[in-house]
This record gives structure tokens, C-alpha cells and sequence, in this order.
């Protein structure tokens, strides 16, 4: 199975050559400096319900989405584009862009003044890009450059979603639906203009092309998380009767979802070192086979300092189980690791989260050997793995 590795900065030569499901993604103008360069540059943001990796603030770029029991939303979406005779990317240097948490959301915000399309027409374009709940939104106006009157422009959005080969698609006027895989979530969709909007989509193809025209234009995906026991055709089946009313900024879950991996939050000291068993329940899934596993830490500071191993690799009828070793953040603060712990010999790909709490001291810590010593707030001593039991250094996230 193919590891995955952090998105690589994009450069002219690098958007023109990607390609989703088949069709070329917009070769976008610029010099590389105006895209994310770099983890630093790039943001991992945490929403209720959903973690988003891999975000670039100032183009509005998705490489990666997650809900709490599904993977694997999007394989790199929100290309925006305003068409003309000569079409623009809608990106903004970083300098220019701001970004953060506002609340609960995380909103990236720019303007792209004296955007030329060819014909005469120059306009002012801002962009604000909203992560919320479950859900992203990019909102798009335009204005005669320099002035404050709405001008109507045609607007691209485009992206490649997870579900690959298998993507169906069900629209219905300016909303829409995409789904095909069981390891993934359920997208709920609604596109939105004052002129026009319409969905360029095809069974079997990952690639999603929205048309719009209008001086103000909003574009919506939301995730619909479900468990591992429910079929994805029953979830889309659910998402049938929410997707025109659903609101933006919830986290729409199909009713008596139980969480597929559970992983107990740990609270470590800063820079503490690590070496713990973590407690993960697994529900919903059996491993015949044995298993492997995963995982994915969202914060690039701390992906440098720690690992996550797996014990009881390929071991039958028994789950993989997870070891984190390494280095804690020296800043305090909530950090989250993807956990996949998937069955050998099987399409099925559990998704869990592990929360580590970095906090300063305040009682015993976590020690270096994660033998029996407590950490902050209670939670259960660590476990020293037998003697002679199987470790090896679980792959980074694979693409599935």
C-alpha cells in the first residue's frame, strides 16, 4: 500500500501537470511564491467534527478532510478561477492573506485587486474561505476595480475527490451529492450565485468542476459522517432527506453512528519525551487476517518530533494497537493524530483520533518510559509492552 507524504509546494509546472479523474487541473499563472511553499505554510485546522489537512489559507486549497469516522474526502480541492479572456487563479500571496480562528470557524480572507480578464474587464475579487463544523464554504464577490459596484464575472471551482472511480452523483438544481465509497463521507454540496450556477460532474470520474456567474458567489461541501457497521448507500440515503436544509457550520452524522476507533486522550507535559501505549477501543470491525495501520499528525512541528508504532502487527484475530514515542510539543495547546488501524487483506479503513494535551505541570507526568506513572487530569497509566511483542513504525497516511 502506497504511504502518503505531505503535500509538495505547487509551482506553475506542478498545477499544470496534476490531474482529477482524468481532467487537467487549471494551469494556474503566478510564480510558486504565491502558493503554499513548505509545511509552515500550510494549516491543519480543527473544526467540530472535522479535521481539514493540508489547507493553504491563500488560495483556499483542501488537500485532505476528515470527520470523526471517515477519510479521505477530497484529494486536493477549491482551484478557484475567475474566466475571461484570459482566466486568473484566485490566490493571493501569504502576506496578504489573513488567517485564523474566528470562534469555532477558521477564515481565510484576501482580495485579488485588478484582476484582468481580457476584454476591458478589470475587477476587484475577494475571497473569504470558511471552515465550520463540518463544512467548508469559499464566498466570492466582485466589484468594478477600484470602485464598489457589484460586476458579474464567471467563476470557476474545481477539485478531485476521494472517492476516486467511485464517485456517483446525485444534483438536484443548486445542490448536490457525491458518494461511492464506504471510507469515505458522504459530500453534501450547494452551490449558489445572483446569475447562475451549475454542477459539471460524471459517475465514475473524482472530478468536480462548478460553473457560476454572478457578482457574488458561494460555494458549500459539507461532510456526512457515518460508523462502520452502515453501508455508504444508506448514508447516502440519509443525506437524501438533509441536503437541501442542512445547515452550514453543523456536523451532520447519520443517526446512531457509534464511533469505529476511540483512542483516550493523554496530557503531556511540555517537551516531555513520549513513549506510551495508547487506549484505543475499536468497534465494528474484525481483523481474521490481523492488521496494520496508519496514522497522521496534523501539526507539522510535532509530526518532526514523534512517531507512532504499531504492536501486534499482522497478529490474527487481533487488532493492530498503537505506541507514541518521540518528543511533545514545547507549546501548549490540544494536538490530534489520525489513527487508521486497517484489517489485512481488506478494503475496510477504520478512522480514530487521538487528542494529546500539552500542558505545563501540574501534578505527576507522563514518563519517559510510559511504565505506570499517571498523566495530568486521571486519565489511565500507561502500559509497558510485554517483552518479545512486535513493534514496527507505522507508514505515514496512504492516498486510498
Amino acid at each position: 500500500m502506497t504511504a502518503r507524504t505531505r503535500a509538495a509546494a505547487f509551482s506553475l509546472a506542478a498545477a499544470s501537470a496534476l490531474v482529477l479523474g482524468g481532467a487537467a487541473a487549471p494551469a494556474f499563472a503566478g510564480s510558486p511564491s504565491d502558493f503554499c511553499s513548505g509545511d509552515a505554510a500550510y494549516a491543519n485546522p480543527h473544526t467540530a467534527g472535522a479535521w481539514w489537512i493540508e489547507v493553504c489559507p491563500n488560495a483556499g486549497y483542501i488537500y485532505e478532510g476528515d470527520t470523526a469516522n471517515k477519510t479521505d474526502a477530497f484529494d486536493g480541492v477549491g482551484y478557484l478561477t475567475a474566466v475571461g479572456a484570459t482566466d486568473v487563479p484566485l490566490i493571493a500571496p501569504a502576506s496578504a492573506t489573513t488567517a485564523g480562528y474566528v470562534g469555532d470557524a477558521y477564515v481565510a480572507s484576501w482580495t485579488d485587486a485588478g484582476v484582468d480578464l481580457g476584454g476591458g474587464t478589470v475587477v476587484d475579487v475577494s475571497v473569504e474561505f470558511t471552515l465550520e463544523g463540518s463544512f467548508a464554504r469559499w464566498s466570492i464577490s466582485s466589484v468594478e476595480a477600484g470602485t464598489s459596484t457589484p460586476v458579474s464575472i464567471p467563476i470557476e471551482w474545481e477539485g478531485g475527490l476521494g472517492s476516486d472511480g467511485d464517485t456517483l452523483y446525485f444534483v438536484d438544481g443548486d445542490r448536490m451529492i457525491s458518494y461511492g465509497d464506504d471510507d469515505d463521507p458522504v459530500l453534501m454540496w450547494s452551490a449558489e450565485s445572483d446569475t447562475s450556477t451549475f454542477f459539471d460532474v460524471n459517475d465514475g470520474s473524482d472530478a468536480v468542476l462548478i460553473e457560476a456567474e454572478g457578482a457574488e458567489t458561494t460555494i458549500t461541501v459539507g461532510m456526512l459522517d457515518y460508523d462502520c457497521a452502515t453501508p455508504n448507500a444508506d448514508a447516502f440515503a440519509y443525506a437524501q432527506t438533509i441536503f437541501t436544509t442542512v445547515e452550514f457550520g453543523s456536523t451532520p452524522v447519520v443517526p446512531g453512528t457509534d464511533d469505529c476507533v476511540v483512542a483516550q486522550p493523554i496530557t503531556v507535559a511540555p517537551g516531555a519525551p513520549l513513549d506510551v501505549a495508547l487506549d484505543v477501543t475499536i468497534t465494528g470491525v474484525t481483523y481474521p487476517d490481523g492488521g496494520d495501520a496508519d496514522y497522521w499528525i496534523y501539526d507539522p512541528a510535532f509530526d518532526d518530533e514523534a512517531v507512532i508504532e504499531v504492536t501486534d502487527y499482522n497478529v490474527p484475530d487481533t487488532a493492530p494497537g498503537f505506541r507514541l514515542t518521540g518528543t511533545a510539543p514545547t507549546t501548549p495547546g490540544t494536538y490530534w493524530i489520525g489513527l487508521y488501524p486497517y484489517p489485512t487483506e481488506s478494503d475496510i479503513y477504520p478512522v480514530g483520533h487521538l487528542e494529546v494535551i500539552v500542558a505545563a505541570p501540574a501534578g505527576p507526568q507522563l514518563a519517559a518510559t510510559g511504565s505506570t506513572t499517571p498523566v495530568i487530569g486521571g486519565i489511565a497509566a500507561a502500559v509497558v509492552l510485554a517483552a518479545g511483542a512486535g513493534i514496527l513504525v507505522l507508514r505515514r497516511r496512504q492516498t486510498v
